[in-house]
């Protein structure tokens, strides 16, 4: 497998240089040259492997030529071993008044990693797989991250104590939760470098492009960029749409082969890049419904093909979201448009300039045959008559304000599944749940004081942990050592959603 920029300058490439350098050098996102596409018959075999087996594979399918079958193994062995659930990523099926008349809603849970996010299946392999390179060549690699919450966590836990990768993290001050914050900045790892800047979440993007994209600064640093820019990123995400797909169709006792919809939070995109690129390989997703927040471009972009970049940044409470210009966009252009490396180069040429593009024609018609979207505003995420039973508190299941917009999403489309045609006719959805709830204290603290103002809570409500099969009460119990997802969620139980049931019996007294 060889990697070439979406825009077309630059030399072919193999995984080792596409992971390293991160941008291309002409300013493109590295995407394979060819997409594997499924043999008849592959996707029942890949349907009974284990999550370990089937990563393995497809992470061969993009790097063979580079990497051995046992190196491969070994990695993904490695990344694996601290999740908290044993399969990974655990389905749970709600019902009810969450989903379609006729179908399911499959929450995905992806936050079962060390740092309670997607982003560990990403961060996890890439670095693994620089610090090998790097090792094998006996050199250094500096990893610069710029992050709105959980790649950063996610990236010093994926690097910490590997000899050959040394982290520099940087975050929006004030921008995060104090529950994120708080993972990368008490982490006393010497390979990890954490610092604050004043600016919004994607305010980096663009020193970041153009160190990257200095070969001379880039070589001399040994520098390597793990946002979600890496391809590497991208790749490992799409394993998770294969696993998620195997084991939704299985709960629904659907034949492997059946059409799914997937819906999503939406921020930077590599994650509806990685859906996309999966659709590409013959995964059977029928349409990728994107969440987004009032910092909406993506939306708009579905919507009217208007992607342009709004002159501020507006604050939510799903702040990991809150971002102006999703740069993983150009590769959705470049799998939308059959790999139109001109048309992607004159597109992202025309960003850079003037801030504004105007998606037309075939491409617009194909960015909605493949994505559907919903611009979810805060109170709508926190409505009690929707919110604290559905939204956030869905059959005593809490979101976290990320998750919730996805949700959102799919509750508030009409086009979902009345319209002849659209995402989710049939009502099967898979959610991606992107982090644990435990990370957004104020936001959750928001769900209850909303909740009980508008007269939408009961006192069962506040109790939803012990309801909850994973990461609640009931895994508490069973222990967890010092800063194990059940440690981390007595902490956060006893100092965080206590305190917002005692904020919401007061309001209580007050209104009786």
């Amino acid at each position: 497998m060889r990697y070439v920029s979406t825009r077309g300058g630059g030399e072919e490439e193999g995984i080792e240089e596409a992971l390293r350098r991160g941008y291309a050098r002409d300013g493109g996102l590295y995407v394979p040259k060819t997409i594997r596409e499924l043999e008849e018959g592959e996707l029942e075999r890949l349907s009974r492997l284990q999550f370990r087996e089937l990563c393995t594979e497809i992470l061969l399918w993009f790097a063979s030529e580079e990497l051995s079958e046992e190196e491969v193994r070994g990695v993904v062995q490695s990344c694996f071993e601290g999740f908290s659930s044993e399969e990974i990523i655990p389905l749970t099926m709600l019902s009810g008044r969450g989903a379609p008349e006729d179908g399911s809603v499959l929450v995905a849970e992806l936050f079962h990693g060390p740092s309670m996010s997607f982003k560990d299946f990403g961060q996890q392999v890439l670095c693994k797989l620089l610090n090998m390179f790097a090792q094998k060549k006996k050199n250094k690699i500096s990893i610069l991250v710029s992050t709105t919450g959980d790649t950063g966590p996610a990236a010093i836990m994926a690097a910490r104590g590997l000899e050959a990768l040394k982290v520099v993290v940087t975050y929006p001050h004030g921008q995060i939760s104090k529950f994120q914050e708080l993972q990368m900045t008490t982490e006393d790892a010497n390979n990890v470098f954490v610092y604050s800047f004043q600016g919004g979440g994607d305010d980096m993007d663009a020193p970041i492009k153009t160190l990257s994209t200095d070969v001379s600064f880039q070589e001399r640093h040994g520098l390597a960029a793990v946002n979600s820019i890496n391809i590497g990123r991208v790749i490992m995400q799409s394993v998770h749409y294969f696993w998620s797909y195997f084991r939704a169709v299985e709960k629904l006792k659907l034949p492997v082969g059946s059409s799914v919809d997937f819906a999503l939070p939406c921020g930077a995109l590599g994650n509806a890049a990685a859906g996309l690129l999966a659709k590409k390989m013959g995964l059977p997703i029928r349409r990728i419904v994107c969440g987004t927040n009032m910092n909406d471009i993506f939306h708009r972009a579905i919507s009217s093909g208007d992607f342009s970049r709004h002159d501020k940044m507006i604050r939510t409470l799903s702040e990991a979201i809150n971002i102006q210009v999703p740069y993983n966009f150009e590769r959705i252009i470049y799998f939308l448009s059959g790999g139109d490396h001109k048309l992607v180069k004159d597109l992202m040429g025309r960003m850079s300039e003037t801030g504004r593009i105007q998606v037309e024609g075939e491409l617009l018609q194909s960015l909605q045959e493949n994505f559907a979207s919903q611009r979810v505003t805060d109170e709508e995420m926190l409505e009690a008559s929707q919110a604290q039973r559905s939204c956030m508190l869905e059959e005593d299941y809490l979101m976290d304000p990320h998750t919730a917009v996805g949700y959102a999403a799919i509750r508030r489309s009409v086009l979902l599944w009345r319209a002849p045609g659209g995402a989710c006719k049939d009502g099967n959805v898979v959610l991606l749940a992107t982090a644990h709830p435990c990370k957004f204290e104020d936001a959750i603290t928001e769900v209850g004081r909303g909740g009980r103002e508008r007269g939408g809570w009961r006192r069962s409500d506040l109790m939803w942990v012990r309801g909850r099969r994973r990461g609640g009460r009931e895994a508490v119990a069973q222990g967890g050592g010092r800063g194990s997802e059940g440690d981390l969620c007595r902490r956060w139980e006893r100092n965080g959603w206590r305190r917002t049931k005692r904020e919401c019996d007061r309001r209580a007294s007050r209104s009786s």
